[in-house]
């Protein structure tokens, strides 16, 4: 991190691991997998890079919601979200921002962005990163829509990455 910090490079932290993560299968793995031993995990990685200056955000779910029908998950991700704040806010840590980064899912994309971005502010995103990949080489910003994009999110609640 101090590699990065000195070469004024910030970090975009996913809290989860490969080993500790939400399960999307159905209820049951949602229900199963958010547990202590999962809690236990997320928190052990704030306390590790809380200190760190360059520490820009955490991530509490990437793509976890990646299809138009496992949007179950979703109660499960803005309870993490909101654990995750409480803890920072217990441990006194400084302000750092927690969200969720979506899958581009035509279907369900505004639905989610609308649903973690309200609520209190120890529930709601401080931010919601989007996971397109449409304007890509040799694409344009208006040949992959991201001008109709820009125009539809603006004035979103927070910041959209």
């Amino acid at each position: 991190m101090k590699l990065l910090a000195d070469a004024g490079i910030y970090l975009a932290l996913d809290a989860n691991t490969p080993e500790f993560s939400l399960n999307r299968q159905d209820n049951q793995t949602l229900y199963q997998s958010y547990n202590e031993n999962y809690l236990q995990s997320i928190f052990a990685t704030i306390d590790a890079f809380a200190k760190y200056s360059n520490l820009l955000l955490i991530i509490n779910g990437n793509e976890v919601i990646n299809e138009r029908n496992n949007t179950i998950a979703a109660p499960y991700i803005k309870a993490l979200q909101r654990d995750m704040k409480a803890y920072i806010s217990a441990r006194e840590y400084r302000n750092i921002p927690v969200g969720y980064a979506a899958a581009d899912v035509a279907e369900n994309v505004d639905q989610q962005l609308a649903y973690f971005d309200c609520g209190p502010d120890g529930v709601r995103g401080d931010f919601f990163a989007l996971n397109d990949y449409s304007w890509c080489d040799p694409n344009t910003f208006t040949g992959a829509g991201w001008d109709k994009k820009v125009e539809r999110y603006t004035g979103y609640g927070v910041p959209i990455l």
